[in-house]
Parts: C-alpha cells; structure tokens; sequence
C-alpha cells in the first residue's frame, strides 16, 4: 500500500516510510535501532493481542459475566403479507443458511417457506424428490448451502442444492436433529423398539440406518417416567452433543464416538420442579426444557413454565393450541448458564411464547396483523447478555 508520508531517499531502508518528522528528531545511526526496538515490541505486543482475541473473540456479543441482563436483539422480521395466512400460528422454527436467506415450513406444514435477506416470501416449496411434502417438521441447513427437510407423516428426508433444486429423497425412520461429520444425523427423542428404547440419542447414516444408541446410563427402562428419555441436543465446540432433560435441568455432553458422558452440569434454580412425567388434568403444568445451545462459555436454555395467572379452568377440556391460548397460560424463560461453574447468569421471563432449536441460535415469536389482509409476522431474535443499568 502506498504511503501518503514524504520519504527522504537518502534515509536507511527500515525507515524510508516513516517520514522527515521522525529523522529531525533523533540522529540517523540510532533510527533503525529504534525501529527495530519499537517493530519487537509491536510484534510481541500483536502476538498478545492475538492470543487474547483468540480466547475472547467468541466472548464479544456476550462481555457480561456477572449482575447480567438479556436482551434480545432483533434479526429479521418475516411477514406473510403477500400471501396471508401462511405462516404458522404456534412453534415458528426458523433455520438460516450462509446467503442470508431463511426458512419455516408453512401453517399447514404442507409447504417449506423461503424469506429473502429482509424477510419477504422469495419462493415456495411445496415437495422434493420423494414428491409433495405433508407435513414438515424438520429444516436443517449443511454449510455448503444444502437443505435438508424432513417429513414425519411421509417419513421422508428431502435434500436440495443452495439453487433449492431437488438432490435426493430418502425413507427416514427419525427425525434428523442435528447434522454430523461425515453425512450421519442425530436424533433426539424416544425410538420404541426393543433395541433402542430407554435411549435418548441416537446416530443414523446417510440412509436413514441406526448406527448406535446412547445417552442414559440407566439400567432399567420406566415406561412410569416418560419425561424421563426426552431430550433437547445441541452441537459443542469440540464435537462432542449436549443433550438437556426436558424435565430435569441437568445438562449433559456425550462423546458420539465413545458413547459416554464426559461432563455433567445440574443447575441449582429456585423455580424449576423437577418431574419425570407430564401433569395430570387439572395440575399445574410442569417446567420443560424447550431448547439448548452453546455459545462460546454459556449455556443458553430456553424453557416453558407455567403462567403466574394460570388457571387450571383454563386447561380443562380440549383445546386448540392457539397463540393467545398458549401465552395465556405459560411464560417462556431464558436463561444463560455458565460452562465453568453451572450458576445461571442471566434469567428473563417473557410473558410471550418463544420458540426456537438448535443448532441456531435464532428465537421466534409471533404477532397477527391488525386485519387478515395485513399478513401476520414473525420475529426473529438473537440474545446477549448485558450489563445491568445503575449497577457495576
């Protein structure tokens, strides 16, 4: 890069673009002397630096590590507005690839929504190669632009290239929920066959094949304690899975390779009920775990628990799972964990339902337009943690 400093042809090289100022205040003979003194200290001091950007990069978007707050910053705002109705009244899961692009399946499952970088409708997908999809449950995104989509009525696996041009369909037993090296998925979640119940993990290859099972130490399956085998997985950053009790805060990471536990963290909350079944009619719902990711030393959980207003008339009977239903009669709470001790950082309660899974950290949450013609939108969110106001 060229210089916009004034050099003195006749000065030594290792200090031609530093300029005349610098050669009027000191004799030449010691210049590259200092130069080299100072270039030493520069470099020593850059390689600190680097160190220290190593260890904290990841630490940026979250500086906070006591008397903590969360905010949620917002991402995106999706809207149906040129096609009303379309997006989904309950459990918006939103997935994004590296373009910028993100997707959501649509309110009748039967269709994958595609929103550009600023949250318009780009595209509709109603199928893959395995043909019209029924109800989509599942959307990942791979690093190299695939999309990998799920339908649990069809039990079928749909991929696409970045251009969303079909690749391939496949019969799949399990909803795939995280994607792993070498073109194998996890899923959580009970699989009720002799050789894999009781498990809550479980490898499948490329073609749908259950490699191996893990994830509970326990000897005996308790068919009493459904709550006991659900799961919540997450990527870690060396590879291994978090795996959170849906009923139980105890966060767990397992080798996928070995198949054993190498850590164990069990969070002390003065709010959260411990059960390993779901309530009876009438009961107060219990806490759940709804989601789990890592971010450089947190935890983030985000769990479901009871309105402080809740009415157990409110229960009784069926109901629709309608959106002013569900935020009427639980909260959605956030937390943010640390990896080095286990103590909750942050807690926030929202009074809103918010919805999200990993492995992106992305969180949704729903508003209706004010007429039916006016669309409906979700918002996407990110969270930090920041530092609490008036306090050090």
């Amino acid at each position: 890069m060229p210089s916009n400093l004034p050099v003195d042809r006749d000065t030594p090289n290792c200090v031609r673009r530093i300029g005349r100022a610098v050669l009027q205040e000191r004799p030449r003979s010691r210049i590259c002397q200092d130069f080299s003194s100072l270039l030493t200290v520069l470099i020593l001091a850059g390689l600190a630096l680097g160190s220290a950007h190593a260890r904290s990069t990841a630490d940026q978007s979250n500086p906070c590590r006591s008397n903590c707050d969360i905010q949620l910053v917002p991402v995106v705002t999706l809207s149906d507005a040129s096609h009303p109705g379309l997006l989904p009244d309950t459990g918006p899961i939103v997935s994004s690839d590296n373009s910028g692009r993100y997707f959501l399946a649509s309110a009748d499952r039967t269709r994958l929504i595609v929103f550009n970088t600023d949250g318009r409708i780009a595209r509709l997908v109603d199928g893959g190669a395995g043909g019209a999809f029924q109800s989509v449950t599942g959307v990942l995104t791979a690093p190299d632009g695939t999309l990998v989509v799920y339908d649990i009525l069809t039990r079928t696996l749909s991929r696409f290239d970045r251009n969303l041009k079909p690749i391939d369909a496949r019969a799949f037993q399990a909803r795939p929920m995280l994607l792993l090296p070498g073109d194998r998925y996890l899923h959580a979640g009970q699989i009720r066959t002799p050789e894999h119940v009781g498990q809550p993990l479980h490898i499948l290859d490329h073609s749908g094949r259950i490699l191996s099972s893990f994830g509970s130490t326990d000897e005996t399956f308790r068919a009493d304690q459904p709550l006991r085998y659900e799961r919540r997985a997450a990527p870690s950053h060396d590879g291994t899975i978090w795996s959170a009790h849906f009923g139980r805060y105890a966060l767990e990471r397992w080798d996928p390779k070995t198949r054993t536990k190498v850590a164990e963290i069990v969070v002390a909350s003065s709010w959260f009920r411990e059960s390993m079944r779901w309530q009876g009619p009438r009961e107060k719902p219990v806490p759940l775990i709804q989601a789990v990711w890592e971010e450089a030393d947190l935890l983030w959980i985000l769990l479901r628990d009871a309105d402080p207003k809740w009415n157990p008339e409110e229960l009784a009977g069926e109901h629709p799972i309608e959106l002013h239903w569900l935020e009427r009669n639980w909260d959605s709470v956030l937390e943010a964990v640390s990896l080095k001790t286990g103590d909750v950082i942050a807690s926030r309660r929202f009074d809103r339902a918010l919805w999200g899974l990993a492995p992106q950290l992305l969180l949704t949450s729903r508003t209706k337009g004010a007429t039916a013609k006016s669309g409906s939108q979700v918002e996407v969110w990110r969270p930090r943690l920041v530092q609490k106001r008036g306090r050090s």
